[in-house]
């Protein structure tokens, strides 16, 4: 599913008073966008993008000599629940009409017509179409002479029949409210839809069942002309087929057949006879593309495809015959498969062959004489210029120029451009096009981190700005205002290489320090570094930080601490069977041990077991062997070295610090040293528990440490706190499935639960909740927010609760963040009274808003 965007909150305790701001927002220019040439000779374009976390549709309007005639793009439709922009087309009357998808792929989309000038016109209620009714998939407008529209399209919640529509002008039915079924049966799927050249349209669509395709002629009340269907027989057999409207009214049937590389066609007049005694055939011998027809001024048509790094071109005369001997014409293209973007022929009979330039990702344009001479440099003239990605372009001929709009990306920021190239082949405007529209270009990932420091709220998280992987960061006072650039810092700009967050840790001098792997332009060849900033986002040490480990696999475990001014970072190498754990420790900026062994670090562990590290908490390494150990919890913690004479001796082995269980082995969910002992957080499959280990080997819990629930409760530990008095858990029951029950704990560090053994019910009985992130207020209140999936997982929102120190609700459980397919990933950090609540806003798919 889709995955995305990142906004924080600023909540009192109450949360009465709530403060909102996108982190970073989320920007998307969509690849799906049209032009029309209005009635005046004057050109709009559509396009829908993301500006705050959610698609808008947006239009330019130009005139025909090229300016644009609206200071900036109009947004024609700003609504929640714009999905993707259709498609559009212009009206008999100088207007033109918009459709959209709505409610994220689900099945519905809406209708509205706009005058030249960009003012809605139609009463939108009447023309949306509901979840689960409608589809844009098949979905087709052409325009009808009373200023309004032919609307085609299928009804899932009637099989898939298609129907076909007429509006007037001002939106209102010219036929049935119901349309006009096409085709005997119910599985109708639409292929194309053409005029007649007299108000009426031609439709052709496809029948289920190896039938083929259909032909209907309909006028502009509705009725059938002629027999229906069009045409008795398939002239294809049982192939599908499409019609291409003639420059003398007749029409060229076609049929493509993928799987034998052939393409057929047939020439039928208005009345449905068929003008070749067969059809002819040519053999592509390639699916390289799909081939691409368009009617000459002649009367016959041309037809051009791709084949070998070759733009092959036909010229079929009215009759239906070839025109050439032999039948193609060639041209050299550096083309990839798929590729030929628009075939066109301009009024004075002219082909155009539009295309993607493979070896430097551009678009380029060959125009030919009627004879399929080149009238153009061979290689074809680029409409772009130095683009990262580059999309299907509109295309459109007006006049003796052609006109393109594109989407593509550039340095760290995508674009909607536009080129017009004369019949010279001479770029009217600035080389690579003028922008239309500019957006933020790059896919963020859940936050990192955030957390409080000082007075302030700092964020971290993962950017795909500028095809490269980056860490951005962002710090905002207690009021949520942003204190560095609005779209976050980017952490080491002037340095290179891709770098990926392993750990960020604030330490209490007031620092920061940030563990990285940092890759160059082959990313399987790193090296992990680590970076101390100060809290204006200065580093404090030279370069890329210290370097600490190199080029190997890191999954068993790397993790950063922090203990009386010294930083140690700890890591695994090995494989499922056995392995090495190192380490490092960094004071005042220096790595303090040697590396051993022609490696990066200090060994710390050699081991004939696989492992994962699981935490570093202060000196305290947990490890959980992997291989089964018989009579064994697999289990163990460390306590490294300090370099200090006054050294406890520890069991070289690790100290067993929880007790074996039959049901399987618990993993570590939170540690943390407080008042000189460690508390770690296990979660089981069917036990969990804290434990508390002191400096000496102490494990004053005994090797069961305190059981937060009876044994045989699905319950999962979502998410730890821990504070001056006690520590405060939040957990769900069957947290995966479609009952859920959430519940606080609160464990004092005399190992007492004082809110009993099962804690305090928050809800029972909920469905589908998840990652959970917890609350603890300085006044006692504990709050929690959480994930929830519903209407059958095509959407998450976010929930909430808040709870005073009596266990009585200040705000039972109720819905917090709304939307479509919208909000997630929830997380928390607090200050005294204040929560900060960030969450993942994914109405815009993979690009992200916090």
């Amino acid at each position: 599913m889709k995955f995305t965007g990142l906004f924080i909150l600023l909540a009192c305790c109450s949360l009465a008073f709530a403060q909102n701001l996108p982190l970073r927002q989320a920007e998307v220019i969509q690849p799906y966008y049209n032009s029309t040439i209005l009635t005046d000779g004057s050109v709009v374009t559509a396009w829908a993008e993301a500006r705050i976390n959610d698609y808008d549709i947006y239009a330019q309007r130009f005139s025909a000599s090229g300016p644009a005639m609206w200071p900036e793009p109009l947004c024609l439709v700003q609504r929640d629940g714009v999905d993707r922009f259709a498609s559009m087309v212009s009206t008999s009357d100088g207007g033109f009409v918009v459709a959209w998808q709505t409610d994220f792929s689900s099945g519905g989309f809406m209708l509205q017509k706009f005058n030249s000038s960009g003012q809605a016109l139609w009463d939108q209620s009447d023309h949306s179409y509901p979840l689960g009714e409608a589809s844009t998939q098949g979905l087709h407008m052409l325009p009808n002479p009373q200023g309004g529209i032919y609307l085609l399209r299928s009804n899932f919640q009637a099989g898939y029949r298609l129907r076909v529509y007429s509006f007037d002008v001002v939106g209102a039915h010219l036929w049935s409210p119901d349309g006009i079924q096409l085709g005997p049966q119910s599985d109708t799927i639409y292929k194309s839809a053409i005029s007649d050249g007299s108000g009426g349209l031609m439709v052709c669509y496809n029948l289920t069942g190896g039938l083929g395709s259909q032909l209907i002629h309909l006028d502009t009340s509705g009725n059938t002309i002629g027999p229906n269907p069009m045409l008795a027989a398939n002239p294809f057999g049982s192939n599908y087929y499409s019609p291409l409207r003639l420059s003398n009214g007749n029409y060229a049937l076609y049929s493509y057949s993928s799987s034998a590389y052939t393409l057929s066609w047939q020439i039928m007049d208005i009345n449905g006879n068929l003008l070749m005694a067969s059809p002819l055939s040519t053999n592509l011998y390639s699916d390289a593309g799909v081939p691409k027809l368009a009617a000459s001024a002649d009367g016959g048509m041309y037809i051009s495809h791709l084949m070998s790094s070759q733009i092959y071109l036909l010229k079929i005369s009215s009759s239906g015959s070839p025109v050439w001997q032999p039948w193609f014409k060639t041209f050299p293209a550096n083309v990839g498969r798929v590729t030929l973007f628009d075939f066109r022929v301009d009024s004075q009979n002219r082909p155009l062959i539009t295309w993607r330039d493979v070896t430097d990702n551009s678009n380029r344009s060959l125009q030919l004489t009627p004879d399929g001479l080149p009238s153009w440099p061979e290689t074809g003239i680029a409409v772009n210029a130095a683009s990262r990605e580059f999309y299907l372009p509109s295309v459109l001929s007006i006049g003796q120029n052609y006109w393109y709009f594109w989407k593509d990306k550039a340095g760290t920021s995508q674009f909607f451009r536009r080129q017009i190239l004369n019949g010279s082949a001479v770029a009217q405007l600035e080389p690579g096009g003028v922008v239309i529209s500019e957006r933020l270009d790059g896919v963020a990932n859940p936050i990192k981190s955030q957390f409080t420091l000082g007075s302030h709220f700092y964020s971290f998280w993962p950017d795909t700005r500028n095809g490269s992987h980056e860490l951005y960061m962002q710090k905002s006072d207690l009021n949520l205002n942003p204190l560095w650039e609005q779209q976050g810092r980017k952490f080491l700009p002037d340095l290179p290489g891709h770098k990926f967050a392993v750990e960020i840790l604030a330490e209490p001098q007031g620092q920061i320090a940030i563990l990285y792997r940092n890759s160059f332009d082959d990313t399987y060849e790193f090296l992990h570094y680590l970076q101390v900033i100060d809290t204006d986002g200065n580093p404090l040490l030279p370069g890329l930080g210290v370097a600490l480990m190199g080029s190997y696999n890191t999954g068993m475990g790397c993790h950063l601490s922090y203990e009386d001014g010294d930083y140690y970072v700890v890591w695994g190498i090995g494989g499922s069977n056995s392995g090495t754990i190192r380490g490092q420790r960094i004071h005042d900026g220096v790595a303090m041990w040697l590396d051993e062994g022609g490696e990066f670090g200090k060994i710390l562990l050699q081991t004939d077991f696989g492992f994962s590290i699981q935490e570093l908490a202060n000196r305290f390494m947990l490890v959980r062997y992997s291989d089964s150990i018989p009579n064994d919890t697999c289990h163990r913690v460390f306590l490294i070295p300090n370099d200090q004479p006054q050294r406890i001796d520890w069991p070289p082995d690790g100290l067993v610090y929880i007790s074996d269980y039959d049901s399987g082995t618990e993993s570590v969910v939170a540690a943390q040293v407080v008042q000189d002992s460690l508390y770690v957080v296990l979660d089981g499959w069917d036990r969990d528990l804290v434990q508390k280990v002191g400096y000496g080997t102490e494990l004053p819990w005994g090797l069961d440490g305190r059981i937060t629930h009876m044994p045989a409760d699905d319950y999962y530990c979502q998410d730890v706190r821990f504070e001056d008095d006690a520590i405060y858990l939040l957990y769900m029951k069957n947290g995966s499935f479609t009952d859920t029950d959430i519940y606080f704990q609160k464990l004092d560090y005399d190992g007492v639960f004082d809110w009993g053994e099962d804690g305090r019910l928050v809800m029972e009985g909920g469905q589908n909740c998840y990652n959970g992130s917890l609350m603890k207020f300085t006044d006692g209140r504990v709050g929690a927010i959480w994930s929830r999936a519903h209407n059958g997982y095509l959407d998450t929102r976010l929930e909430y609760c808040v709870m005073d120190s009596l266990g009585s609700w200040v705000i039972g459980p109720q819905v917090f963040e709304d939307g479509y397919m919208a909000q997630d990933y929830p997380l928390v950090a607090m200050h005294g009274n204040r929560a900060m609540l960030s969450w993942v806003d994914r109405r815009i798919g993979y690009d992200s808003g916090y």
